[in-house]
Formats: C-alpha cells, structure tokens, sequence
C-alpha cells in the first residue's frame, strides 16, 4: 500500500485531503495542505509520523495556529493538529496538562482548584505545547518560570525532558530544533504569587495590542530594544501591502485587515527587516513561522 491508503487506514474519519489552510492560523491565510489530521490519539499522531517518515513525506504539528503564516501554495505534506480533551490532572503542587490543550482550559481548570496558573498569558491563542515550544512569555514571565518537566516522543519512543534539559531562553526551546512532538507538560504553580487576575492581564493586553486576524508580535526583540518601537521610529505605523498592514497601535503588529494573502504579510516582513537593518544595523528575527514554499 501507498501513503495514501496507510494513512486512511489508520486514521479513518480523522484524515482530510486537500485541506483548507486559513481556518488553522489566527492570520486567515494560506493555501491547502495535501494531508490533514485532527485527533486526540497520541498513538494514533505517532504512527501518522512513522508513516510520513517511512514515504518520506514532510509533516508539521500545529498547535492553535497563532505563531503561523501559511504559504499560499499550501503545504505540501501532512499538517497535525492534537485535539484537546480536558485532560488535565492536579496532584498536590503538580497541575499535569496535555499539550494539546489551550492555555485558557488550563487557567479555568486552576481557578476551580484555588490555584494561581497562567494567568499573565491568558489572551493568548495557543496551546500548552505550542506556548511551551516557543517559551511563550508577557509581563516579565514566561511559562517556563513554572514547569517541572516535558513528556514529549522522539522516534516513537517517550521522553521526559525536566526543565534544565528543556533549553529555555527567550522564544526559543530545545523543542524548536529537534523534532519532538510534547505530549504533555508538568508544572509547579506554587511559588506564582502574583495578586491579579486574569481578567487584569487582559485589560492590560488590550490595551496595548491591537485587535483583528494577526499572529500576535512578529519580531523577536533584540537585545536591548523593542522591535515594535524601532518599526514605530521609522514612521512605518499604518505601511500597507495588499491587504496586509503595520498596526497604527502597535508596530510589532502585522493585521490581516483587507482579506490579504500570505505573501502580502510576506512581503512586509521583509520590507521591515530590510528598513530597520539599513537604519539600525539590527537583523531582526521572526517570532513567527513560516510553513510552506515562500
């Protein structure tokens, strides 16, 4: 049997061909993906990969899509999205969340337990795994300040990573770079003493970002500056291409405002890395991701 045909086999009702991309991005963007999945079954996304590996056909793992740009050529492979499930457990000091869970499930799940959680992330459209990959961080923390350990798979087989063997630095892990698929996350809230709430970090939030089809900020900050106050100081606030168009309220901000394309969000990534490096001599760097052919 082929490719095809395996994956159907075992996956059933759960593999989608030729799937529409601008329903998986908080951008809206992007063209098909040839293979698509949606399951909650860790064994299930494990063997999907050893099949993928075996016929060799590329594959991504997405979380909610909000650090995403899809090409508008599609992606020409199998794109994996975990399904959540409520599964997550409190033991003692210890909360044990699926990565495929959002970060707001987990912060509803730790109000009902008395627990202070996450609260400084919420707002954000990601899920544990995807938040924990990217060292998602707002208001000087960052979730790894909180995790005791990473249970991940590698060439099928479990990995428990604890946080030192974890490689957290600014937006960045060790998940980034090899590969592994995070199953699920342990964290130790114990020493989180912050006396707001969530509902305060949203205000906050709203308050500086803007709101619409966007992947959140798209640079890095480099060391000593903040990439939207470089952008805004060239007077780049409201710089369109196509549909796509610097936020007047936050330059790090790129909205999808006018049913744009990726490339037109492309395309003013680097018009803004070429402007500030000829300005500033900085390389900025993306937090977002590119998926596909660009």
């Amino acid at each position: 049997m082929g490719f095809e045909k395996e994956i159907a086999l075992l996956l059933d009702k759960n593999i989608t061909f030729n799937k529409d991309l601008k329903g998986l991005s908080t951008y809206k963007t992007g063209g098909n993906a040839k293979y698509f999945i949606k399951t909650d079954s860790i064994c299930k996304i494990s063997k999907a990969i050893d099949l993928c590996k075996e016929f060799n056909i590329n594959y991504k793992i997405i979380g909610s899509g909000s650090n995403i740009l899809f090409s508008d050529k599609g992606y020409n492979g199998l794109i994996i999205k975990g399904k959540g499930n409520n599964n997550i457990v409190y033991k003692k000091t210890s909360v044990i969340c699926s990565a495929f869970e959002s970060i707001s499930s987990l912060i509803s799940f730790c109000e009902k337990k008395g627990v202070k959680s996450l609260e400084t992330l919420f707002g954000i459209p990601a899920t544990i795994g995807g938040a924990v990959c990217q060292n998602a961080s707002a208001f000087n923390q960052s979730i790894s300040d909180y995790i005791v350990y990473v249970k991940s798979i590698k060439n099928g087989k479990y990995v428990y990573r604890d946080k030192s063997e974890c490689e957290f630095s600014y937006r960045d892990s060790i998940f980034k770079h090899n590969n592994e698929m995070i199953i699920s996350v342990c964290f130790d809230f114990s020493k989180n003493n912050s006396e707001f709430n969530k509902e305060y970090y949203l205000i906050k939030r709203n308050e500086i970002q803007p709101h619409g089809l966007s992947c959140g900020s798209v640079f890095r900050n480099p060391n000593g500056y903040y990439a939207g106050e470089l952008i805004d100081n060239l007077g780049l606030k409201g710089f369109a291409i196509g549909g796509a168009v610097i936020s007047d309220k936050h330059a790090n901000f790129i909205m999808n405002y006018n049913n744009a394309s990726s490339n037109d969000i492309y395309r003013l990534i680097n018009i803004i890395k070429q402007k500030v490096y000829e300005k500033y001599n900085i390389k900025l760097k993306e937090e977002v991701e590119f998926v596909g052919e660009f």
